[in-house]
């Protein structure tokens, strides 16, 4: 009898060991396994890949959403790679249970099997993906208010997009919290950590009131890459200035100093009657530019000098040069609402625009030159014996006194009008020679060329005077 009961309980013992082994097999997961707290026991490798493809599925249609006031962006789990390695996966649940020695085995799967055990799927991320979504939002966002930039239509009317106000994020805590629920598998939504947040001090309400274009003029240069850049440089320092009714606008206030600890370029410059290279060449251009644009909106101007010589750019007597400390363009908003000056640069061609309120626009707008004296200038003649080449030409230009008129209709009929003389002074030609017998011989040819060309011209006066029929008797 006792060698019975001591067989009995060594055929019990003997069960109670074998029994979740055989039980369990080896190629399912082990039985009182949950997943996700769903039971798995029994599972093949085949039915836990389905099981884990169709949770995939699921994840791909999921989204997180990042938020902060009015801005709202949906970040699909898609595009970020969340998902679960479905081989991975497959087989870390079938170790479950047989991944130890046979005495930790035996003792989690008896445990499975009275108690239950619970194991959980593991979601990753492309944490690239993550990175460029939050380095996108940051880069939308990083640009300063002001920089909201209108949009000019052929017709003349112009609007605004909708404005994005600069953000400052902190992107680490934001990469923290959609983390924590691309690993859960999770949709929800994450506040977007704000560091310092600026709106434009341009109010929406001031930018429906910008509707129309006021004035608008364009000038052509060549690409010298220093002149353009200094042209650059100043069309963005105007750009976006808004001035209200009454206010006045500087030139070089709105530049500041053009040197080259300010960015800008040597390039040609007027100095003393003569183009020499200095920093900020090409900024008059500029200043010119707007004041035709300001003329033709019907703008009071304040402040305006011609240069010493005519530039190629603009018509005779419609240029206004600016000189650090010392020469300014100004002009007042003179209207009922508030302008905009908006500056397009391009390769070779630069736009000012003067925008402001349709209530504003002039019927129609002008500027006509009324008087024009040319002094013609004169070629000197010169000896150096030290300069090196033979023959230096230092070339002139004739003076003009010229007088311009700013002509604007306004919409009640009435006419604002301004007048600008610009006096350029004659600059002689001068030739210099290392020697004076040259320098003799082609001032003599030139003398005697400019002689005949002269009684030629008189001839040919002398000769249409004649042919002009007499008057017949009444």
């Amino acid at each position: 009898m006792k060698h019975w009961a001591m067989a009995a309980a060594a055929a019990v013992l003997i069960g109670a060991a074998v029994l979740p082994f055989a039980y369990n097999g080896s190629g399912a997961v082990i039985h009182g396994l949950s997943v996700d707290g769903a039971p798995a026991g029994g599972m093949t490798r085949a039915e836990l890949l389905a099981l884990i493809e169709k949770k995939n599925e699921t994840l791909a249609g999921r989204s997180l959403t990042v938020e902060h006031g009015a801005i709202r962006q949906v970040w699909p789990y898609e595009t970020m790679g969340v998902r679960m390695d479905a081989e991975e996966e497959a087989s870390r649940l079938l170790a479950v249970g047989r991944d130890g020695d046979v005495l930790s085995d035996w003792a989690d799967q008896w445990k499975a099997l009275i108690t239950g055990k619970e194991a959980h799927l593991r979601i990753s991320y492309d944490a690239d993906a993550l990175d460029r979504a939050i380095h996108a939002l940051a880069e939308e966002y990083s640009t300063p208010p002001e920089a909201v930039r209108p949009q000019i239509y052929g017709d003349g009317s112009v609007s605004f997009p909708e404005e994005k106000p600069y953000l400052e994020i902190d992107g680490e805590r934001l990469r923290q919290s959609a983390e924590s629920y691309l690993l859960a598998g999770r949709e929800g939504t994450v506040e977007i950590p704000v560091v310092t947040e600026k709106l434009s001090s341009f109010t929406e309400a001031e930018r429906k009131q910008i509707d129309r274009v006021l004035g608008a003029y364009t000038t052509y240069f060549s690409m010298d890459p220093n002149r353009s850049a200094n042209i650059a440089r100043a069309a963005r320092s105007v750009d976006g200035w808004v001035l209200q009714p009454g206010e006045e606008f500087s030139f070089n206030r709105a530049t500041g100093l053009r040197t080259r600890a300010n960015g800008y370029l040597d390039a040609p410059v007027f100095i003393d009657g003569k183009l020499v290279p200095d920093a900020g060449g090409g900024v008059c251009q500029v200043s010119t530019t707007l004041f035709n644009a300001v003329l033709l909106a019907g703008l009071a101007v304040t402040e305006r000098t011609c240069h010493f010589a005519p530039v190629a750019y603009v018509p005779i007597g419609q240029d206004a040069t600016v000189a650090d400390n010392y020469l300014d363009f100004r002009f007042v908003n003179n209207l009922t609402k508030p302008v905009y000056l908006c500056a397009v640069y391009e390769p070779g061609a630069l736009t000012m625009y003067v925008l402001g309120n349709r209530a504003d626009e002039p019927r129609s707008s002008a500027v006509l030159e009324t008087e024009q004296k040319t002094f013609p200038h004169k070629t000197v003649y010169r000896t150096d014996s030290q300069q090196a080449e033979p023959k230096k030409v230092e070339e002139g230009n004739d003076g003009y006194d010229v007088t311009v008129v700013q002509r604007a209709v306004r919409g009640d009929g009435t006419i604002y009008s301004d007048s600008f003389r610009s006096v350029y002074d004659a600059v002689d030609t001068v030739i210099t020679y290392k020697d004076g017998k040259q320098m003799e011989a082609e001032k003599r040819a030139a003398e005697e060329a400019a002689k005949k060309k002269a009684e030629e011209a008189k001839k040919q006066a002398e000769g249409a005077e004649k042919t002009v029929p007499a008057a017949r008797p009444a």
